[in-house]
């Protein structure tokens, strides 16, 4: 009955649906290879390849490729024997094991398939390095790993690596490892550079209202736009900036770390917790006024900064950044880090009593306290008071801070935490690491808007927090009401101040500084029955905070869905050296245009050079590079003291004697010994040309020693005439032969005194085991000499200097 039933429903089976269920011919065939043989699956297998006799393969290239795996997993010393695109053939790099694995096509397909297969191995494995173990091999199998760990450390890495392998992996593989890992997860840095474009204008059409401004330069040699600069400003930033920010910005650079090299200017806020507030970001060629002149200008007008006596900026002293900001914002309160400044004072000014003042200065809330600590450094030290006297304490002391911005920050760490969080995007290609910034920024604005519905009070929890501290150090202070809204405080430290809840004042400047009721101004709320957070500035609120942050940045499509601009690529921007390195011609760099909503920047007539500097590989003016590069260092003569060349090519008299002089007399030949003959002893040369030669030069010497390193002028008054045969130089190395040198035992001694005529001395070598010392008179000047524990003598470079600075015989202007 079940068989006749199954029978019925086939058959009322329409003939469209059973065609389609039925498989294909070709299917059947390969589900029976599959069936016969088994298939290599390099995501599971290539960690560990376990071969089969018949075991299918894609291609050539992953049949080799697991080869290498196995090789390297257990430390096989494998070797391709055949190697084509039709058959592959691998043994053991030996005779003795007999592990083999042969492999080719199927008929006319890319399939490889064993034929052949030994797996038996009776050799030894390979220790600490391996044929195979290349970057390639390395980035394929860790690339997850890496992508895990979010960028590995050398040492890490090399530890993982010999966890896993029992091999050692060098530096160079490691760098080697990880461009070839980043190009696989991210894509290569230059072909990023292709879609900026289409990346600016997708930002634009998702953020209505933002501005995004790529500005890039014309190779006049290759025709190619290159990328000089690109500037990003979210409308939420810049609109939750204005709404719930104070006008208090803080500016940073940091370097790019990829193979194209770069700066990143960055902009940030304060918001009413006291957070960073991210405004804008820009990518540029370099950090000097031009650069910094061109991002101030759009930051102007995008936070439309003209009533400029209401707006603080903070910085480091970088680069071409104040003489911009003085262009731009001539009426701006500029303040200085002050953790900076303190870096730079310790270098002539180190100490811990001189940190404390510098700190107590700069925290200084009015100018009497000012006035007061200024006048204890100088009785400390004076000199340390003339360095803090060149900068205005209006750059970095309290005292002389405007009260309108309602923030008394004395550092810029608002900009270094930011800078901070973006060290890991810097390591990115381009399109990565603006991804990754607007990503950052985007989850910034979403967390802490979330963050708000955890709130219970009317303001923001840091400043909530900064108030209860306040209210338990009231203790030390007391007081006294004087009518109206006016109180009269004086703390445990005999200090006395003037409050005005009213006006929300306080003598000390503290309150008229940050909004926040100082520690006096807690007192005196405290002793009029109120709340210090009813006198907390409306800055500081929650509905503020919401203000601030009530702004969101759209997503951003992926990039087969960008806009087409139908604007060529853009290549990288040239690299840029620093003054002073190697220059190398290039083509000039024009700058053709920027995006269509900033207006271009004039060009300013005392930044035109006439002809301008190369650096690197481009043309930039001489605002964009600094002063002009370090001259190159002249060389010195240390004989003639003139510039322009050295010793060894002096034309002076003095300076050819030192060319034609060794160490240790001639060129290996056996050196005199006066100790041993009375003071004189002759030197024949072996062969016989030498012999005919030293014949013919011979000098007299005057005063000789005795074996007692004592004169012998005393005991005979008979001059000593023999003459002393001294081996010449080659003639192509054109040295003098009249050339003596005196061997003086260091056994002995004393002080000497020779007179040798017609005489060269000999090169002084400089040592330092010289122990004794003597004077030797060349051609009448005394010199003095030195005994080394060798057992020979030698003449100091200073004395032979002075020696022949005073008198040149005919013999050394014949040289």
């Amino acid at each position: 009955m079940t068989v006749t039933l199954m029978l019925i429903l086939i058959l009322r089976v329409p003939d469209k649906i059973w065609k389609l269920t039925l498989p294909s011919e070709e299917e059947n065939a390969e589900n029976s290879g599959d069936r016969r043989f088994i298939r290599f699956n390099p995501i599971i297998d290539m960690s560990d390849p376990k071969f089969v006799n018949g075991m299918l393969f894609t291609d050539a290239a992953k049949f080799k490729a697991a080869i290498r795996s196995h090789a390297v997993t257990w430390q096989r010393d494998i070797k391709f024997i055949k190697n084509d695109r039709i058959r592959v053939r691998a043994r053991y790099n030996g005779k003795k094991c007999p592990w083999l694995v042969y492999a080719s096509n199927i008929e006319d397909t890319s399939t490889f398939q064993i034929k052949t297969l030994c797996t038996t191995h009776k050799c030894g494995r390979t220790l600490s390095k391996h044929r195979f173990l290349t970057s390639r091999l390395l980035s394929s199998k860790y690339m997850n790993d890496w992508r895990l760990h979010n960028g590995w450390r050398l040492d890490d890495f090399q530890e993982k690596v010999h966890n896993d392998l029992n091999v050692e992996v060098s530096r160079a593989q490691y760098y080697r490892t990880k461009k070839k890992v980043y190009d696989m997860l991210y894509g290569k840095y230059k072909d990023q550079y292709t879609r900026l474009y289409d990346y600016c204008e997708e930002l634009r059409v998702s953020n209505p209202g933002s501005t995004v401004v790529l500005k890039t330069c014309f190779d006049e040699k290759t025709g190619e736009e290159r990328f000089l600069r690109l500037y990003v400003c979210f409308s939420a930033c810049k609109k939750g900036f204005l709404e719930g920010c104070r006008p208090i910005i803080g500016v940073d650079g940091c370097h790019l770390k990829g193979p194209h090299k770069g700066i990143i200017l960055t902009v940030v806020g304060l918001d009413p917790n006291n957070c960073i507030f991210p405004i804008c970001y820009c990518v540029v060629e370099t950090e000097d006024k031009s650069t910094w002149k061109w991002f101030l200008e759009l930051l102007q007008q995008d936070l439309s900064i003209y009533e400029q006596e209401k707006w603080s900026f903070i910085s480091d002293r970088q680069k071409g950044l104040l003489p911009a900001l003085y262009d731009i914002f001539p009426k701006v309160e500029h303040r200085y880090c002050v953790r900076h400044m303190y870096t730079n004072f310790k270098k002539s000014h180190p100490g811990l009593a001189l940190k404390a003042r510098l700190w107590n200065l700069a925290k200084a809330s009015t100018e009497a306290q000012f006035t007061l600590q200024m006048q204890s450094l100088k009785d400390v030290d004076e000199v340390a008071h003339q360095w803090i006297s060149e900068v205005h304490p209006s750059h970095w002391s309290r005292s002389y801070f405007r009260t309108y911005p309602k923030c008394d920050i004395l550092l810029n760490n608002l900009c270094e935490s930011f800078n901070s969080t973006l060290l890991e995007a810097r390591n990115k290609p381009l399109l990565n690491m603006l991804e990754r910034i607007r990503i950052y920024i985007h989850k910034t604005l979403q967390v802490r808007r979330e963050f708000t519905d955890k709130w219970n009070d009317a303001i923001c929890p840091k400043i909530q927090t900064t108030l209860e501290k306040l209210k338990n150090d009231t203790r030390s202070c007391m007081a006294r009401y004087v009518g109206g809204t006016k109180f009269e405080v004086k703390d445990m430290y005999q200090g006395q101040y003037a409050v005005d809840i009213g006006l929300r004042t306080c003598s000390c400047r503290r309150w008229d500084l940050c909004g926040i009721p100082c520690i006096h101004g807690v007192s005196a709320i405290v002793a009029s029955d109120r709340e210090p957070e009813e006198y907390v500035h409306r800055c500081y609120n929650k509905e503020t905070f919401l203000k601030a942050y009530g702004f969101i940045i759209n997503p951003v499509r992926g990039q087969a869905e960008w806009p087409k601009t139908g604007r060529g690529p853009v290549s990288p921007n040239f690299e840029f050296r620093l003054p002073g390195h190697n220059r190398v011609k290039c083509p000039t760099l024009k700058p053709i245009y920027e995006e269509e909503n900033i207006v271009t920047e004039p060009e300013d007539p005392e930044n035109r050079v006439s002809s301008p500097h190369i650096l690197g590989n481009v043309h930039i003016p001489e605002i964009a590079q600094g002063p002009d590069p370090m001259p190159k260092k002249k060389r010195k003569c240390s004989v003639c003291l003139r510039e322009g060349h050295n010793r060894a090519k002096c034309p002076t008299a003095a300076g050819r004697m030192w060319q034609n002089i060794d160490f240790y007399g001639y060129n290996g030949q056996k050196d005199l010994n006066l100790s041993n003959t009375g003071g004189v002893r002759k030197e024949v040369p072996k062969n016989s040309k030498d012999k005919s030669k030293a014949s013919s030069s011979s000098h007299a010497v005057t005063e000789p020693v005795n074996s007692n390193g004592k004169s012998n002028a005393s005991s005979s008054s008979r001059p000593v005439t023999e003459p002393v045969n001294v081996p010449q130089k080659s003639k192509s190395k054109e040295v003098s032969s009249n050339l003596m040198i005196a061997h003086i035992n260091a056994k002995e001694t004393g002080t000497s005194t020779f007179t040798i005529q017609d005489a060269i001395p000999p090169q002084p070598p400089i040592r330092d085991d010289a122990s004794l010392s003597q004077i030797v008179c060349i051609s009448g000047i005394p010199v003095q000499t030195k005994f080394m524990k060798s057992g020979k003598s030698c003449v100091t470079l200073s004395s032979l200097q002075a020696a022949a600075s005073q008198r040149v015989t005919k013999q050394m202007s014949s040289l």
